[in-house]
């Protein structure tokens, strides 16, 4: 696995709880790393490219933003539990490709529709009941 030294330039996330990192080793791999030193622990099990995009409140889970399929044909985004290992589609009923991130608060996803017109969108904290903010 790759050490933080070899990570990408995109910026890290950090925790809530400022004990963590969040960043993309350089074989573009989600990896969690311990600001107080440590091995780097892989979050993502996916083969194309993924980026984290934000810490839930818990502190336990991550959401990350992932391509599939040949030239990134498919983009959605999941939340992966640090604990578990287990990885769900942060809006499990979208089936357009989207990015999104939980909100500070844990309250709240909000997540962006990948097509023409951008729209904005927000959902409950288990990716359920969305709404459209933007056209």
């Amino acid at each position: 696995m790759s050490t933080p030294s070899s990570a990408r330039t995109e910026p890290a996330l950090w925790s809530q709880d400022g004990s963590r990192l969040a960043v993309v080793s350089a074989e573009e791999h989600v990896v969690v790393v311990p600001v107080a030193g440590g091995e780097a622990k892989r979050v993502t099990t996916g083969s194309g490219f993924e980026q984290e995009t934000g810490w839930f409140a818990d502190g336990d889970r991550l959401a990350y933003v992932m391509t599939r399929g040949e030239g990134g044909g498919s983009v959605t985004s999941f939340a992966s539990s640090l604990a578990t290992g287990a990885a769900e589609p942060l809006v499990p009923s979208e089936k357009r490709f989207y990015i999104g991130t939980p909100s500070p608060d844990g309250k709240h996803i909000g997540f962006g529709v990948i097509e023409s017109n951008r729209p904005i969108w927000v959902a409950d904290r288990a990716g359920k009941n969305p709404r459209q903010l933007t056209q």
